[in-house]
């Protein structure tokens, strides 16, 4: 009785062993076969048009796969086929799949243009629109979908709960960065103050009229202190050549060297004006600093970058070298702006690290005319559309919920 309980148990250990070595070998042939068909539409077509899945046709896809995971889990779960894409093996392979093109991805360099080498032939230059990884990241939102709606069968225990928020967050966020990004827009526009700006441009020149009409009030600038330097007077160049020195204007420290010459600083403008042979201070953000400095005692000199209101001064040392300011590095800049959208006028600032949100638009600070410096009066803007982005967001609140309840379940366990 005894060899016969034994002989149930290894029976039934090796059948189950056969069943997963054949749902591996399943899920690797699909695989192997989605792959296949991607290079070949790959060879045939070139790179997929991301446009094709814009809306309506991302959002009725997303629908209809929703509705047939849900059908097929809850009317015919013994089907082979829900019984496979719902399994183990077919969400790892999945996601090895997509891992595997994401490896490739991630050390191919992006959208190269003017490159005929092997990636750009084979299409890898651009990943997000290359059939295998197209079709790797549809099979991943199908096993993750039939995953996700088997587990609503089940009793809800605290796991099944974590459980299902981690995989419907998971969801959402490869929904809103997938299928979504076929909805993206990024432009880019300048606008001069006083102006308004309705319209921005793709990289294509494409141009996109905006749901918005933005006014540049004020463009406002602040600068790090200007670095003085010595160059050589025959080629121009920094000195050292390749590891140039530099020294920071700084009030607080009189006297300072610059690769062994020594120099008294005697007066710091940060808004200077050329007054006969000096320079004096004016209220007038769109002038240059300016420095009087001296060599070794001697008599004090003026020193100035310059920019488009007046031009640079700089110091002849010797045959050699001289020493010359350089523009002022930008510390952070901002733009005082006026929105209105939907009948509505408001007033924001828009900065580097503060971008201005209206409805699916994130406006970002991007630039200005460097030439000008603090006189610029025209600023740059980068305008992101991506209606998508609140599903991504809900999306990673589901996952951290899911992961602190599944983690409050196993202690609970």
């Amino acid at each position: 009785m005894h060899s016969r309980l034994i002989n149930n148990v290894i029976f039934a250990g090796r059948n189950e062993f056969m069943h997963k070595y054949k749902r591996i070998e399943q899920s690797l042939i699909v695989i192997l076969i989605l792959f296949a068909v991607g290079l070949g539409l790959q060879s045939f077509f070139g790179a997929f048009p991301l446009a094709l899945l814009a809306y309506p046709v991302n959002l009725i896809f997303i629908l209809i796969l929703i509705a047939v995971a849900v059908l097929m889990t809850r009317f015919a779960e013994r089907n082979k086929i829900t019984t496979f894409l719902s399994s183990g093996a077919a969400a790892l392979s999945s996601l090895i799949y997509i891992g595997i093109l994401a490896l490739v991805l991630g050390l191919t360099h992006q959208e190269a243009t003017g490159v005929d080498d092997i990636p750009a032939k084979l299409g890898i230059r651009q990943m997000t629109r290359y059939y295998p990884f197209v079709l790797s990241y549809l099979y991943l939102l199908i096993t993750l979908s039939f995953a996700t709606f088997k587990r609503l069968k089940l009793q809800m225990s605290v796991l099944n709960v974590g459980f299902l928020l981690n995989h419907a967050g998971l969801l959402l966020v490869l929904i809103a960065m997938g299928l979504g990004a076929a909805d993206k827009l990024e432009l880019r526009a300048n606008v001069n103050e006083g102006k308004e700006l309705r319209r921005a441009s793709e990289r294509s020149a494409k141009v996109h009229e905006l749901p918005f009409i933005l006014k540049l009030k004020d463009f406002k600038l602040e600068n790090y202190m200007p670095k003085l330097a010595l160059i050589d007077n025959q080629t121009g160049k920094f000195i050292p050549e390749g590891t140039p020195e530099f020294w920071d204007v700084d009030t607080t420290k009189i006297e300072f060297s610059i690769q062994g010459y020594n120099f008294t600083l005697n007066q710091f403008i940060s808004e200077a004006v050329r007054h006969g042979d000096a320079y004096v201070e004016v209220d007038n953000d769109s002038l240059p600093p300016a420095v009087n400095i001296s060599h070794d005692g001697g008599e004090g000199f003026w020193l100035t970058c310059g920019n488009t209101h007046m031009p640079y001064k700089m110091m002849k040392l010797n045959d050699a070298y001289s020493i010359v300011m350089m523009k002022p590095e930008a510390k952070a800049y901002s733009s005082d702006v006026e929105i209105e959208h939907k009948d509505k006028t408001e007033s924001a600032t828009i900065s580097v690290n503060k971008p201005l949100k209206v409805g699916s638009w994130t406006v970002y600070q991007s630039t200005y005319d460097n030439r000008a410096g603090k006189a610029s009066q025209m600023s740059g803007f980068q305008l992101i559309y991506d209606p998508w982005q609140i599903f991504s967001q809900v999306g990673l609140i589901m996952l951290i919920l899911g992961a602190l309840t599944l983690f409050w379940g196993q202690q609970k366990k």
